[in-house]
């Protein structure tokens, strides 16, 4: 057979592997928005602590061509009002629309692996990491807005990779629009920009074999303090530190969290493991932009996501929000390894033998709290209690609530509602919302909402009210009702601190 007899053949090969690819890549897409669907559709309700944050924020702009609670960062919120436009109710099209955004980011995932390893098969890897891992669910029921910002950053980062190949004007532009997107998505990216941008420059700096000794030194000196700087941080005597600074830091330990514990174990060995292996890869081969994708993702991910000085025990800290990410990176990094082994099989078997136990372990263990069958049907009677409340409250109350259970209030009795006590009080009563009350505990002027598992009620009372029966309760019964409630505790301490001032302070 002469070499053009051969070239129809191969090209015929070529196409119907593309389409088995491609037939692959839609097939676990599919199944990822299947799976997703049957999460989030569960319940009639929104899903999520935050659910009806959203379906507030897009009633309003439907009704009022305004948000009802102001935001800088509206972007998603305008595109979930335009499907709900489309759908009439906003609690469908918060779903539908979290959905879709994680396809695309999926979608995205696979693109920019192919960028990198050059292998379609290896982009169907990782999309079905990021379709399968339970971590993705905390995006799809509790971080809809920053889903939408990582979708984006997802895709301005393969805009990005394709201007640096071709050098074409055009795929610029489109990375800097999707990443202004971003921006205008949710207020993490810009920082998330920033520091995957400095990571960049880092691993070009390491790499890059032009790059004088020295130089390579003082980036790794400053590496290493970025990844002590929680120490550094909170043993400096000059400055007091804000306590949601303090809540990110903890004594060094295993640096995993509920939301993503078997992702970031899958990171400790990967992340260190891929610095390696690009180091060694660096030496021979000339594919920068490779080297500087899957080293900046491995660098993220060893610096901040499996960083044993902060803490990600607290769920909806900032640091518990990073640690989620850390599904994402271990998309890219597990056919990044593959890739960067490819020569030796035994290792490829090894990583997979490694990464797929967990990540089923992911998605079997991975509950997200906005998703359990018991908050949901807690939030449902809540939702069909409180509106036959309405009545029975003065002309302009105003509820402390539980977080997320805020957004619960305002949408059903219509009446503001925050977690936190307010700066101004003037011509309002104040309401507390409480769970878990004994009906010992109870007051005439108590509203009780509903009964709870166990005897438990939930209830609406009057600050005053509340103020005064916690003064004649035992130190037993006021610590349960402070476990149980977060909100009334964390006001309580702010009196106590208040008079201890004043009275240290007498005018």
């Amino acid at each position: 057979m002469s070499c053009s007899d051969s070239l129809p053949v191969a090209s015929a090969q070529s196409s119907l592997q593309v389409r088995w690819i491609l037939l692959a890549l839609c097939l676990i897409v599919t199944v990822g928005v299947w799976l997703d669907a049957s999460v989030v559709f569960k319940s009639p309700y929104a899903v999520g602590a935050d659910g009806y944050y959203y379906v507030l924020q897009i009633n309003e702009l439907l009704n009022r061509g305004q948000f009802y609670f102001p935001t800088q960062t509206p972007l998603i919120l305008y595109a979930l009002a335009a499907v709900s436009f489309f759908t009439s109710d906003p609690v469908v099209s918060i779903k539908l629309a979290s959905i879709a955004l994680h396809a695309a980011l999926c979608l995205g995932l696979f693109a920019v692996i192919v960028s990198v390893t050059r292998s379609r098969w290896l982009g169907v890897v990782g999309s079905a990491l990021a379709a399968v891992s339970g971590a993705h669910l905390y995006m799809i029921a509790e971080y809809v807005k920053q889903l939408g910002a990582l979708a984006f950053l997802i895709w301005g980062g393969w805009f990005a990779l394709q201007f640096f190949k071709t050098r074409r004007t055009v795929w610029a532009l489109l990375s800097i629009a999707c990443v202004v997107a971003a921006i205008f998505s949710h207020r993490s990216a810009f920082p998330l920009v920033l520091i995957s941008a400095a990571l960049v420059i880092s691993v070009r700096l390491l790499y890059a074999k032009s790059v004088n000794r020295k130089y390579r030194l003082a980036v790794l000196a400053l590496l290493f303090l970025f990844w002590y700087s929680p120490v550094i941080v909170a043993f400096q005597p000059f400055v007091q530190l804000p306590a949601w600074v303090e809540m990110e830091i903890t004594a060094p330990g295993l640096p995993l969290s509920k939301g993503a514990a078997p992702e970031q174990m899958i990171l400790m060995v990967l992340s260190p493991l891929a610095l390696v292996l690009i180091f060694l890869e660096s030496h021979k081969s000339r594919d920068e932009v490779s080297t500087l994708a899957l080293g900046s993702v491995a660098l993220w991910s060893f610096l901040i996501t499996i960083n044993p000085f902060l803490d990600y025990g607290k769920p909806n800290n900032f640091t518990w929000r990073l640690s989620i990410l850390a599904y994402i990176q271990v998309a890219i990094l597990v056919p990044g390894v593959i890739w960067l082994t490819r020569q030796h099989p035994k290792v490829i078997a090894l990583v997979a033998a490694f990464v797929l136990p967990l990540i089923v372990g992911s998605r079997i263990q991975s509950q997200p709290f906005g998703l359990r069958t018991d908050y949901l049907s807690a939030r449902a009677a809540l939702l069909r209690r409180l509106p036959l409340y309405r009545q029975q409250l003065d002309q302009t109350p105003l509820v402390i609530s539980p977080h997320g259970e805020q957004f619960v209030v305002t949408y059903s009795l219509g009446v503001p509602s925050q977690q936190r006590w307010p700066e101004k009080t003037q011509s309002r009563t104040i309401y507390w919302l409480l769970h878990r009350i004994r009906p010992n505990f109870f007051l005439p002027s108590m509203l009780v909402i509903m009964q709870e598992r166990e005897g438990f009620y939930t209830v609406l009372v009057k600050d005053n009210d509340i103020r005064q029966q916690l003064g004649n309760i035992s130190d037993a019964e006021r610590r349960w009702i402070f476990m149980n409630n977060p909100h009334l505790k964390e006001e309580a301490m702010r009196r106590d601190q208040t008079q201890g001032l004043a009275a240290q302070n007498p005018p």
